[in-house]
């Protein structure tokens, strides 16, 4: 049974449906202002000259560079023709 756009009209006609979507657009309005002050600030800790600042950058930068690091294992992981470990096992074994 065709039902053509009636299920978009019941849902324009919802009250639900326009406070779930002005909660999207607030929190995403929020979150990147939030993230935009808040690599501005980063940076401009990283730009500044002190001691341990080889430490603060590592620090503020890691939780950036570990998940590339966990995706590029996983990558090869699941891979069958980058399975270094499995290929090893199979030349030793037989």
């Amino acid at each position: 049974m065709f039902v053509g756009l009636a299920n978009f009209a019941t849902l324009l006609a919802e009250g639900v449906f326009w406070q779930v979507t002005r909660n999207t657009f607030v929190y995403t309005l929020v979150t990147t202002v939030l993230k935009l002050v808040g690599g501005l600030a980063m940076a401009l800790v990283i730009n500044q000259s002190f001691r341990a600042r080889n430490l603060v950058r590592a620090v503020l930068l890691l939780p950036f560079i570990v998940p590339t690091i966990s995706a590029d294992r996983l990558d090869v992981d699941l891979r069958p023709d980058l399975q270094r470990d499995n290929w090893a096992l199979v030349k030793t074994v037989s």
